[in-house]
């Protein structure tokens, strides 16, 4: 774990990276509070509504990296996301 890691962690903070796929917003860089460790749909749900992210149908078109590791794509949405990870998303369709 890197000292920045380690900051976020013990700020209760999780790091979120927009890759692709999300319009204006793709490369955006946010860090929201976390208090305790959350399932990845729950806490994207959470985001989607305080942020207004466009989530919507989620497990099936995106990929979703939670400290570089795969969590959750085509509806597998069972990882944990927890207080100093870093949450990639990318958009892979827009679905049709």
């Amino acid at each position: 774990m890197t000292a920045e890691m380690a900051a976020a962690q013990s700020e209760g903070q999780v790091s979120i990276r927009l890759l692709g796929g999300f319009g204006p917003l793709t490369g955006n860089h946010m860090t929201v509070e976390l208090d305790r460790e959350k399932p990845l749909k729950e806490f994207l749900d959470g985001l989607a509504e305080e942020y207004g992210l466009d989530l919507n149908g989620f497990g099936s078109y995106f990929l979703a990296l939670i400290d570089g590791v795969e969590a959750g794509l085509l509806g597998g949405l069972e990882a944990k996301v927890r207080p100093g990870c870093e949450l990639l998303l990318i958009r892979i369709s827009h679905g049709g």
